[in-house]
């Protein structure tokens, strides 16, 4: 699913971008990380909680089809990005399978009223 430019245009905002690192941030601030835990970011968008974080350049992938093993890193984060994937519940399936045992799952997305998300799903 495409992003419409009136969305791309709030969500790649410097305001945005700023929002959302801070919120990334404070969230791992209630973290207690270790030297090389391994981080992974699904669905960063233009990268400010990622980059925020890593200050590195990554992998881009299908949050579909991630090519890590089983349990591979300490703290998997996504915001504001399922709702953007049709199968979303698989992306969901696939940040659980590659998030370490005791790891930390970092999530944030829209939340629909019933009444709206009912509607959605007639039109389905």
């Amino acid at each position: 699913m495409r992003m419409t430019a009136i969305e791309k245009h709030f969500v790649n905002s410097p305001g945005h971008t700023l929002q959302v690192a801070g919120r990334a941030q404070r969230l791992l601030s209630r973290i207690d990380i270790q030297p090389g835990w391994r981080y992974l970011d699904v669905g960063c968008g233009v990268g400010a909680m990622a980059c925020a974080i890593a200050k590195t350049r990554g992998s881009v992938m299908y949050a579909t089809r991630l090519r890590f093993h089983d349990a591979e890193f300490h703290i998997v984060a996504s915001s504001m990005a399922t709702h953007q994937i049709p199968v979303w519940a698989r992306a969901f399936s696939e940040m659980v399978r590659v998030l370490r045992p005791g790891g930390y799952l970092i999530y944030a997305d829209l939340m629909f009223p019933s009444w709206l998300a009912s509607a959605g799903r007639l039109q389905a």
